[in-house]
């Protein structure tokens, strides 16, 4: 019997969004095509996508109500530690972010499986993010851009993308 393949989403959360609504198309139609899908999100509430009962979504619990959340790198290490718990418990084949924050904590968490990258948006020169982004995405299995403005732009920041 063959085991079905994993796919682990995420994003922040299932809020109105563009990238939110591109995630939620996504996950309903692999699920249809038989992939067991997961989709992790930073707090589960308030979702505005419906998705098929047959995608789990797990939530990290972390929301911006929690004061020591106020703390960027708390917040960061935070996030990075119970998205790792949630993988090793999933154990997916592939892990698929949507948007360069989850890009970037999905980097730091994942271990054993596949991570495909999804950038869509260009970084600000000498910010955390943009050295965050030069540093790790070379980690990654894949990077998806829809443009060649920003490949030229991920190709200029780390020659092995």
């Amino acid at each position: 019997m063959n085991k079905k393949p994993i796919i682990a989403f995420l994003i922040p959360d299932l809020k109105n969004g563009g990238g939110q609504r591109v995630a939620s198309i996504l996950m309903n139609n692999l699920v249809s095509r038989g992939y067991e899908v997961v989709c992790v999100v930073y707090d589960a509430k308030d979702a505005a996508f419906i998705l098929s009962d047959q995608v789990q979504v797990f939530s990290m619990g972390v929301n911006k109500r929690n004061r020591l959340l106020n703390n960027r790198v708390v917040s960061f290490i935070l996030k990075v530690i119970r998205l790792r718990t949630i993988l090793r418990k999933v154990k997916p084949d592939l892990v698929f972010p949507m948007m360069t924050s989850m890009n970037i904590i999905g980097l730091c968490a994942n271990k054993n499986a596949a991570i495909l990258l999804n950038h869509h948006t260009f970084t600000k020169p000498r910010t955390i993010k943009y050295y965050l982004v030069k540093f790790l995405y070379r980690y990654a299995d894949a990077v998806v851009v829809p443009s060649k403005g920003l490949e030229m732009e991920l190709t200029n920041l780390n020659r092995n993308i």
